[in-house]
């Protein structure tokens, strides 16, 4: 007897099998849809680095023989200078004061015998304004006496009289044709404006003083070193006498300022000096940043101390600058950021404050997180 199979137990076997394919096949791009995916995924990070300043003060050795690596090679050179300035203006409230003009006189005696001439001898100008000798004199024979001072007989601004010939009232008619007197400039002082001198005046009129005498030494001592190839300076400046004519509060038209300095100057290797700050700086940088802007060569120098007897001094420096954030950070380590989103990415790297700011991109679009491998997240910093 002939075995016949069942034909509907046959179709459902068929249709088992393919579901159970169809089911493979679908899991198998599923899969391979993630794999894809995966590898294509990727996340660009562009992190703005925040400066954050770093600072280094080291006390620097200069000497004309250098026996440690620490020591700049230089010189010191002193000079004594001293000066005065004169008519510096008062700053404060003013008032007019009248005062008596002067000036000076060129005295003319056309005589053959010597003309004296007593103290408050009256000399008259043609407008009538009468004009003092202020002390004797004796004007030769045939002769001519310069510069003799007098002063105005009435206060005020009268006496502020331009160039003029005066005759001498005093003499006899006939000998005021010989002995006579002219001036050359105009008599000044007959009004005079004072003002209260503030400490404030005392202060700037000693320190453009005191700067106009240590430019004029600074030129004289970096004549001395010339050729000596120092391209670094540093001066320290010691006042040893001061006298100012007027104090705080005083009325006057005008005060004076008198000076006596020592100026030091100490003259080294700028280069050497620089490496070595440069090298303080770095060491001052945190582990995960770089050195940036600094003021290396323009750092802030002062001398602290200097003797030109032994050709040695020390200087007080102060380098300053930026460090900024690396790519090497521990804060920007990629298995710190796979798998998180864009969102959560930017929060943390601007929690630190090295960064200043982040932007991320992911790809392909339908990318919501950073990969989870970390090869595919690639950072950057600027």
């Amino acid at each position: 007897m002939a075995n016949h199979q069942n034909p509907s137990a046959s179709s459902a076997s068929v249709r088992l099998y393919k579901r159970i394919a169809f089911t493979f096949i679908g899991l198998t791009l599923v899969l391979l849809g993630v794999v894809i995916a995966a590898t294509m995924a990727r996340a660009v990070i562009t992190v703005t680095a925040k400066p954050v300043a770093v600072r280094a003060e080291i006390k620097v050795a200069v000497a004309a023989t250098t026996t440690t690596a620490e020591t700049v090679p230089g010189t010191v050179i002193s000079e004594d200078v001293s000066g005065q300035s004169t008519g510096h203006p008062a700053a404060g409230s003013g008032t007019v004061v009248k005062g008596k003009a002067t000036g000076t006189v060129l005295l003319v005696n056309k005589r053959a015998a010597p003309q004296t001439l007593v103290a408050t001898t009256r000399l008259l100008s043609p407008d009538n304004v009468l004009f003092r000798i202020k002390k004797n004199v004796i004007v030769p024979a045939n002769g001519e006496l310069k510069d003799v001072e007098v002063y105005a007989d009435q206060d005020g601004a009268a006496s502020e009289i331009g160039p003029t010939t005066f005759t001498i009232p005093g003499l006899p008619v006939g000998l005021q044709k010989l002995v006579y007197a002219f001036s050359e400039k105009p008599m000044s002082g007959g009004i005079s404006n004072l003002s209260a001198v503030s400490q404030a005046d005392i202060d700037k009129a000693v320190s453009d003083l005191k700067d106009q005498l240590t430019a004029k030494a600074n030129a004289d001592m970096v004549a001395q070193t010339a050729g000596r190839g120092y391209t670094g300076s540093a001066t320290l400046v010691n006042v040893d006498a001061q006298s100012v004519s007027a104090k705080a509060g005083d009325t006057v038209g005008s005060f004076d300022v008198l000076l006596k300095l020592t100026v030091t100057g100490v003259y080294y290797d700028k280069e050497k000096l620089q490496n070595l700050g440069s090298a303080a700086l770095r060491a001052n940088v945190p582990s995960d940043m770089e050195l940036g802007d600094n003021n290396i060569a323009t750092a802030e120098v002062t001398v602290q101390n200097a003797s030109a007897a032994t050709d040695t001094a020390t200087l007080d420096t102060v380098f300053s600058g930026q460090a900024v954030i690396t790519s090497a950070s521990p804060i920007l380590d990629r298995s710190r950021l796979v798998g998180l989103d864009a969102a959560t990415i930017k929060a943390y790297l601007k929690s630190h404050d090295s960064v200043a700011d982040a932007t991320v991109v992911l790809s392909p679009f339908w990318v919501s997180r950073a990969p989870s491998i970390k090869e595919h997240v690639i950072v950057n910093v600027k």
